[in-house]
């Protein structure tokens, strides 16, 4: 899906609890819940108050 339009995916592992992200086609794993924080706010351009 993040490769043929702009979706952002995230995916948590029910068993592991693993935050992963695709994006552009690219799958990265391991996201912290603050760092993934961060990227949303970066990715989605969204003024944090």
């Amino acid at each position: 899906m993040s490769r043929l339009s702009d979706a952002l995916v995230v995916v948590v592992s029910e068993e592991t609890s693993t935050i992963s992200v695709a994006l552009d086609g690219n799958l990265v794993r391991n996201y912290q819940p603050e760092s993934l924080y961060s990227f949303l706010v970066r990715q989605l351009d969204v003024g944090v108050k």
